[in-house]
């Protein structure tokens, strides 16, 4: 059987002029500020996202895994604690982030050799039809160009009966001073935080995506001020 090492699939899945078109220095800089990012936003949100991945610890027959912008690895150590034996997937566009995303797996204590990396725009998976038990998006459907793209790419990878888990934070209710800021700060935010929308009603689009059955919950990520751009989130699973 080949090796599933990180480093051995490290390519681009699709060839499109997008992923060549990217700036190196500035996915090296954005790399580098996920990464530290990271551990603040598990801790703030750790028992949500216990809660969304307990489908990897509760079905051993769970075995194929994506995660769409798997990024600097955030969620390996939920993986990791779950279930060693899945054969995770991870997609980015990113090529810079594949330094942060070894380094997180050897952390996390995730085995490499369960971990394949590529390269690819969440609307042009580079993996077969129905060849995936489970998808998992956490803060990716803020940053994608076309998100009714996205979520059929994830219905096509994903096999009869699987599931997408997803986490992100999407717009502040219309008419509130919140949704207000959102809308005016966001053709900034869009430039310095590699196309992240915080105005989305990712919601929206996740209900009219052809799911059989879905579990959609609203929540707040935090009170704090700090954090009001961002601070309204969904997270659920729909089952194909």
């Amino acid at each position: 059987m080949a090796s599933r090492t990180v480093v051995a699939r490290a390519q681009c899945g699709c060839g499109c002029a997008k992923l060549q078109n990217r700036r190196v220095w500035y996915d090296k800089m954005y790399a580098r500020m996920i990464s530290g990012s990271t551990a603040k936003y598990n801790m703030l949100l750790d028992g949500r996202k216990r809660q969304l991945l307990a489908p990897l610890l509760e079905d051993s027959s769970i075995r194929d895994v994506l995660e769409i912008g798997i990024g600097s690895g955030a969620n390996l150590p939920y993986y990791a604690a779950a279930r060693k034996d899945i054969r995770l997937t991870g997609v980015d566009p990113n090529a810079q982030m594949l330094p942060y995303l070894t380094a997180s797996c050897q952390a996390a204590g995730f085995p490499e050799q369960q971990l394949a990396f590529s390269t690819g725009l969440a609307e042009a998976l580079p993996l077969p039809d129905e060849s995936q038990d489970v998808v998992i998006s956490t803060l990716v459907l803020c940053s994608v160009d076309d998100q009714r793209a996205a979520l059929a790419e994830v219905l096509r990878v994903l096999r009869p009966g699987g599931s997408f888990l997803f986490m992100e934070h999407v717009a502040a209710p219309l008419g509130s001073w919140p949704r207000s800021l959102q809308e005016l700060v966001n053709p900034l935010w869009r430039r310095v935080a590699d196309g992240c929308h915080v105005n989305r009603e990712t919601w929206s689009i996740i209900r009219s995506a052809g799911f059989s059955s879905l579990d959609l919950t609203h929540f707040a990520a935090t009170p704090s001020p700090l954090f009001t751009l961002i601070a309204p989130h969904i997270a659920g699973r729909g089952v194909k």
